[in-house]
């Protein structure tokens, strides 16, 4: 008979709960590293570029729609390991792409398969937490934002060294798929816990709340992932050689904020905390689109990502605990809200680029955090 694993965080269902978050940050990056690359690639404007990035978060966002109940009816483990599969063989038909459809296609089935891999393993994070009565979801996006600096860092050395897109994400796809092909037998599997509640339902008015909250937040989040290579490309005085660094800085301020997370909402609470973040993303930006320097931009940038980096983590948490709903489609009913901003960032800042310039369309991160911090008010303390 098998033994119960012991309840500390350390345990293999942890570690292999947490080489989910580590890949999908670790791949996602790698693509979010590259896009100007791919954009002086297949020689698109800034308008164009908008657009096609538009792709990704309608696949993100039809994905929502039923990831909560793909999770319910098949098990968080089974989604996890098969949507981060599919997710690393989208992620070298991105590199790939020749064409403007192409590309636009691959970053479609990316979003589709990355946002099944997000409600999974957001569920497999709160099937940790209640494993061993602790809370675990800062950690594990903390982990996603390691990753993620990772990914970033990486992307910008190999920009330098005048390695391939192409060879680069082959190469993190090939070490992605034999990662969790390796680690899937240690993930939860407790379809009992995954289908208490139902499938579809309305969230309280709280939730909704946080879901708006979170939809200007994604505006932010999304606008920084696949815009900041381009803004210190194109905006940044001096920024020569090092267009990725204010990337690199963005995702590692975002990785110490969400490891301090449980500390931070400890002293603050969450209304207080979200409030924080606002401040933290709009003196950031407008840093940014003050003074271009090199040495502004990245201060600034790296406030921006300590400002975001609570976000998702406090409102996957709260989601996940509605009494009315499944975890994962309490989840997913959430971020469905959230992500629409994640869906009109990239192609309204492409455009607002194309009428004024970059650093004007950066003028939308600024706007949405002081609707961040009016919202917080309010939630409850």
């Amino acid at each position: 008979m098998n033994k119960e694993p012991k309840k500390y965080v350390f345990n293999n269902q942890n570690i292999a709960v947490g080489i989910v978050f580590f890949l999908l940050g670790l791949s996602f990056t790698t693509w979010t590293s590259r896009v100007a690359d791919i954009q002086q690639k297949l020689n698109l404007t800034d308008g164009q570029l908008g657009s096609v990035l538009f792709a990704m978060p309608v696949g993100l966002w039809i994905s929502l729609a039923v990831s909560g109940w793909f999770v319910r009816k098949y098990s968080s483990k089974s989604v996890a390991v098969w949507g981060l599969v599919l997710y690393h063989i989208i992620l070298v038909a991105i590199g790939l792409s020749n064409t403007t459809i192409q590309l636009a296609v691959s970053l479609f089935l990316s979003g589709l398969f990355y946002s099944a891999v997000n409600v999974s393993m957001n569920t497999q994070g709160t099937l940790a937490e209640q494993k061993i009565n602790k809370p675990l979801l800062p950690f594990f996006h903390g982990i996603w934002s390691v990753a993620g600096f990772i990914g970033a860092s990486v992307g910008t050395l190999l920009i330098k060294s005048g390695i391939s897109t192409v060879a680069q994400f082959t190469i993190i796809a090939s070490l992605g798929i034999t990662a969790i092909l390796i680690s899937k037998r240690h993930l939860f599997y407790k379809p009992e816990i995954e289908r208490v509640g139902k499938a579809f339902a309305i969230p309280e008015k709280s939730l909704i709340i946080l879901g708006v909250i979170a939809f200007f937040a994604m505006i932010c989040e999304s606008a920084m992932y696949d815009w900041s290579v381009v803004y210190f490309q194109k905006e940044v005085y001096n920024a020569n050689d090092n267009i990725g660094i204010g990337y690199s800085i963005f995702m590692a301020m975002m990785t110490v904020g969400r490891f301090a997370n449980n500390f931070l909402l400890g002293k603050y609470g969450i209304r207080n905390l979200i409030l924080i973040n606002a401040c933290l993303i709009f003196s950031g930006t407008l840093s940014a689109i003050i003074y271009p320097s090199l040495t502004v931009s990245c201060i600034g940038f790296g406030l921006v990502g300590l400002g975001i980096s609570s976000m998702v983590p406090l409102i996957a948490g709260v989601a996940s605990k509605t009494k009315r709903m499944a975890p994962a489609s309490g989840i997913a009913s959430v971020l469905t809200i959230g992500f629409i901003g994640f869906l009109f960032s990239p192609p309204l800042i492409g455009i607002l680029s194309e009428y004024f310039n970059l650093r004007m369309a950066f003028v939308l991160l600024v706007v949405s955090s002081l609707f961040i911090g009016g919202l917080s008010r309010f939630l409850k303390p």
